[in-house]
């Protein structure tokens, strides 16, 4: 196994291959790399992330016992109207996000309620059957983001500059990218100076991937959020 020396090296030369002429990289694709790179992003290393141990780094509901499953299955019945878990078998309930061997039922293979499970890793194509429960846990809030700051009367967007000893510091990108340049008319231009913004458009983007498709079901989403206006009037960091 790399050291995390090794590792860090090898993660910072391939930020810099996919960097601009002056090793500049939007906010958004450098959170994308770090998370999601193959083999060297945070969610894609071959690691323990999950669970109560010192070797891991947090925890959530899903990992703690089994009370978050009852009480999601009893969910999953009552939004579905389904007064008995025999009912769910016509369904492919499918988890995206969760790490391998940590999907909500795959202790209980092959006794679980429904018709099959399926684990999405990330970065794994999304594709999901015609009669689905689409589950994720903190998936949204583990999306790549934009960061904008609020200077000189406008939007400014910031990227991650790449210095030749390696560090790494934030730098305005000459012009905002075009996914923020498609949005600026929702953002406020009366803002006290310095406000900051991270703007998950990809979380987005995941969201409508996977209501385009054709299928019918649930899907159930638990996740840390606040709304638009808190964002963009209220929380300047």
């Amino acid at each position: 196994m790399a050291s995390s020396k090794e590792e860090d090296k090898l993660l910072i030369d391939h930020l810099k291959s996919i960097a601009d002429d002056s090793d500049l990289i939007s906010y958004k694709n450098f959170i994308q790399e770090i998370l999601f790179a193959p083999q060297i992003g945070y969610y894609t290393k071959d690691r323990n992330r999950v669970g109560r141990n010192p070797e891991t780094d947090f925890y959530t509901a899903e990992s703690l016992g089994p009370v978050f499953k009852k009480l999601l299955l009893a969910s999953i019945q009552k939004l579905l109207k389904k007064s008995d878990s025999q009912d769910l078998k016509e369904y492919t309930f499918i988890e995206i996000g969760a790490e391998p061997g940590q999907g909500l039922f795959d202790n209980n293979k092959p006794n679980h309620p429904f018709h099959n499970i399926q684990t999405i890793r990330p970065g794994q194509a999304i594709e999901i059957p015609k009669k689905s429960i689409v589950f994720a846990n903190e998936l949204l809030d583990a999306q790549p983001f934009h960061r904008l700051i609020y200077k000189n009367g406008h939007w400014n967007e910031l990227g991650v500059k790449i210095h030749p000893n390696n560090t790494l510091s934030e730098e305005f990108l000459p012009s905002p990218s075009p996914e923020v340049k498609a949005i600026l008319n929702r953002l406020p231009t009366n803002l006290v100076e310095g406000y900051q913004l991270d703007l998950p458009l990809p979380a987005e983007n995941l969201l409508e991937s996977i209501a385009k498709q054709n299928w019918n079901g649930l899907i159930i989403l638990f996740d840390y959020g606040l709304s638009w206006e808190d964002l963009i009037h209220n929380h300047p960091q």
